[in-house]
């Protein structure tokens, strides 16, 4: 039986140096390239629309356990139900349908004045 086995020319000490290179490359450019960071969750508030299931409930929950306001449109009174059910305070639900104009106008002016004045 014949057994071939490739050889790429590096010894044991420049493989531990270039991997050692590359490691502290991928360091600094984590570290250094700019990320934009969120702070204080409890003074921000997110709009969700379709929350009666799905990405768009999960979502409403996980920001909500985040610490964030949460408003939540859902199209039935059982996914408000439910959502009110799973979350704290801060979460306010709204049911809405999108393809109706008055309801996106009155869930319009249920955020203005949910959102205090100057949250941007």
């Amino acid at each position: 039986m014949i057994v071939a086995v490739a050889h790429f020319g590096f010894s044991f000490i420049q493989l531990i140096l270039y991997s050692t290179i590359l490691v502290i490359f991928l360091w600094m450019l984590w570290n250094l390239l700019p990320r934009s960071k969120i702070k204080l969750y409890g003074n921000k508030y997110v709009l969700i629309t379709g929350c009666d299931s799905g990405f768009g409930k999960g979502t409403a929950i996980r920001l909500d356990q985040m610490g964030f306001h949460v408003i939540a449109t859902c199209l039935t009174e059982k996914g408000e139900k439910s959502l009110r059910c799973v979350c704290s305070k801060r979460l306010k639900t709204v049911q809405l349908d999108v393809t109706k104009p008055e309801m996106i106008r009155d869930v319009f002016a249920k955020v203005m004045e949910t959102i205090p004045p100057g949250t941007g």
